[in-house]
């Protein structure tokens, strides 16, 4: 399983709604990645 995916994987599991379409630009684009991974830290600040 590809990092993109356990961080979607993840943020599922905690209610967010992430797409397929989420994961490819995900891929795509690295900055995107980050961005999905920081939203789960948001939820704890």
């Amino acid at each position: 399983m590809k990092r993109e995916e356990k961080v979607a994987e993840f943020l599922r599991e905690e209610g967010y709604n992430v797409s397929e379409e989420d994961i490819l630009i995900a891929q795509l684009i690295p900055s995107f990645y980050k961005v999905l991974s920081l939203l789960h830290l948001n939820m704890f600040f």
